[in-house]
């Protein structure tokens, strides 16, 4: 599950990275993004499910509150790792030498007056 609160003209870049991240992965995704208005912003919804392979399963739900049910082979997240060997081929023991060499992670930006904003900044690991 990738549950997302998106307002903004957002829902391509969304779809790219959830579908990406399905296939990198080799599993299934679902994508849920909230309904509604509150304060200043529109959320768009447009729900969905990506693949194994980074496909989408059906379209995308619409823009009103409802229910997105796909029928989902469980047997296709093995079929896919074998083809897409992502997973096999990663190096998680060179993880920590590459996020040794970031210099700093990027600050926050400013809430408007009257707005708060989350800072998950002092969660980071690194």
């Amino acid at each position: 599950m990738a549950p997302t609160a998106a307002a903004m003209a957002s829902q391509k870049k969304w779809q790219k990275v959830i579908c990406a991240n399905a296939a990198m992965n080799g599993l299934f995704v679902f994508r849920v993004n909230r309904v509604g208005k509150e304060a200043k912003q529109h959320f768009y919804g447009n729900s969905f499910c990506a693949d194994p392979e980074g496909e989408l399963v059906d379209l995308p739900s619409g823009r009103q509150q409802g229910l997105v049910i796909v029928n989902l082979d469980l047997q296709e997240i093995e079929r896919t790792r074998r083809v897409w060997t992502f997973l096999r081929d990663r190096r998680p023991e060179i993880y920590g030498e590459i996020m040794g060499n970031l210099v700093s992670w990027p600050t926050p930006q400013q809430s408007p007056p009257g707005e708060e904003m989350a800072d998950f900044s002092n969660h980071l690991v690194g």
